[in-house]
C-alpha cells in the first residue's frame, strides 16, 4: 500500500479520535457553565475544526482508494464512475457514507445546542470514529466472526479516542495559568475513567491480536512493530500513573496555595510526552492495519 494511504489513514485516526475524545470530554468532565468559559468556546471551535478536517480527509481517502483499486497510474486517470462504484458498491463505501453523514451532523450539533455538550454530538463523533474499523483486518473475516471482530475493533478505537481526547483537552488547559483550577480538577477526575480505558484497551487489544495472528508470536516485522507499540503503551501507562499519583495531586495542592506555574509545567511536560507516545501508536496502527501479519 502506498504512502498516501497510510498518511491519510493516520490523519483520520488522529482527527476522528480527538474529535470524539473532545466531545466526550465535554460530556463527562465539564459543566454547562464551564462550556461557556473561554476554554469551553475553544473546545467547541476545535470540535468544529476536527469535524471539518475529517470531512476533507474522508474525501481524499475515497479518491486514494479509487486509485488503488482501479490500478490507475495517476489521480488524473480516476473517473467518476470509479468513485461511484466504491461508494455505492463496497463495505468501505458504506462506512464512508456513515462517516460523512456523522461528521456533517457533528457540525450541526456542536453549535445548535446552547452549551455544546450534546449527547448527539458524542454519538455522531463516535459513529465517525467507529467507521474506521471497516478499513482494518476485521473486514477480512466472514460470518459472525467478522461482526465480533468489528465490535472488538470499535471498542478499542473508542477507548483510545477517549484517552487521546482527554490528553488534548489537558494540553489546552495547561497553556493558561487561569485554567489551573479546572486543569487540576479534570486531571484528578480522569483517574477512574482512565482505569476503565486501560482495561478496555488491554482486553480488546489481546482479543484483536488473537483474531489476527492467533495463539503464537508474530515472528515478522509485523510482530516487531507490535512489540514497539506495546512498549509505547507501557510508557503511556507509566506516565499516566505518575500523573495520577504524583503530578496531579501536586498541582491540586499548588492551586490551593496559589503557586501554580511550576506544578502546571511539570504536569504539562508529562502530558506532552504521553501525547507524543499516543501519536506514535496511532501511526503504527495506521500502518499495521494495511498489512498482513505474514507479509512484513
Amino acid at each position: 500500500m502506498d504512502f498516501a494511504s497510510t498518511l491519510i489513514r493516520l490523519g483520520l485516526y488522529l482527527d476522528l479520535g480527538i474529535l470524539f475524545g473532545l466531545a466526550f470530554f465535554a460530556m463527562y468532565a465539564l459543566s454547562p457553565d464551564e462550556m461557556a468559559t473561554p476554554f469551553g468556546r475553544r473546545l467547541r471551535s476545535c470540535v468544529t475544526t476536527f469535524a471539518t478536517l475529517g470531512i476533507a480527509l474522508s474525501l481524499l481517502n475515497v479518491v486514494v482508494m479509487a486509485k488503488n483499486m482501479s490500478g490507475a497510474d495517476s489521480y488524473a486517470e480516476i473517473e467518476m464512475h470509479m468513485l461511484s462504484m466504491i461508494v455505492s458498491g463496497t463495505d468501505f463505501g458504506l462506512a464512508w457514507i456513515w462517516r460523512m453523514t456523522a461528521l456533517l451532523a457533528c457540525l450541526g450539533f456542536v453549535w445548535t445546542t446552547k452549551s455544546g455538550r450534546s449527547t448527539f454530538l458524542c454519538i455522531g463523533a463516535g459513529v465517525a470514529m467507529a467507521t474506521l474499523a471497516w478499513a482494518g483486518h476485521a473486514v477480512m473475516d466472514t460470518g459472525m466472526l467478522r461482526y465480533e471482530h468489528l465490535g472488538v475493533d470499535i471498542a478499542h478505537l473508542l477507548a483510545a479516542a477517549t484517552w487521546a481526547g482527554a490528553l488534548t483537552a489537558f494540553l489546552m488547559l495547561s497553556r493558561n495559568v487561569s485554567s489551573a483550577a479546572l486543569f487540576s480538577r479534570t486531571t484528578n477526575g480522569f483517574a477512574q475513567i482512565g482505569s476503565i480505558l486501560v482495561g478496555v484497551l488491554v482486553v480488546t487489544g489481546a482479543i484483536n491480536y488473537w483474531l489476527i495472528v492467533g495463539p503464537k508470536l508474530a515472528d515478522s516485522l509485523y510482530g516487531l512493530l507490535l512489540l514497539v507499540k506495546l512498549a509505547l503503551f507501557g510508557l503511556m501507562l507509566g506516565l499516566a500513573a505518575i500523573n495520577r499519583f504524583r503530578l496531579a495531586p501536586k498541582l491540586e495542592a499548588a492551586v490551593s496555595r496559589g503557586d501554580r506555574e511550576e506544578a502546571m509545567l511539570a504536569l504539562r511536560r508529562s502530558i506532552v510526552i504521553e501525547a507524543s507516545a499516543a501519536t506514535l501508536i496511532f501511526a503504527f496502527v495506521a500502518y499495521l492495519g494495511l498489512q498482513s501479519p505474514s507479509s512484513v
